[in-house]
């Protein structure tokens, strides 16, 4: 019985530390893009504006790209791969 503990208690560690590690990328679901494209429209920006903003979403999806997958095979084996 404590091993299965013990097995779950690192589950539950590694899928948080998982979950800790896509906290920068939080702007990415949690921001109202209707709302943030209608203030970037508002300030009639620049094709240079336009660019670097670009720029800022072509880098995050890299990023993201990159991120490591958590795998679950079954209730006690998650890996991080």
């Amino acid at each position: 019985m404590l091993q299965l503990n013990q097995s779950i208690q690192t589950t539950i560690d590694g899928v948080n530390r998982y979950i800790k590690s896509w906290q920068r990328h939080h702007s990415l679901w949690k921001t109202d893009k209707n709302s943030v494209l209608d203030k970037f429209k508002a300030k009639e920006p620049s094709c240079a504006m336009f660019e670097e903003r670009l720029a800022k979403y072509s880098k995050a999806s890299i990023a993201c790209t990159c991120m490591p997958v958590l795998v679950c095979k079954n209730a006690c084996a998650c890996l991080i791969v």
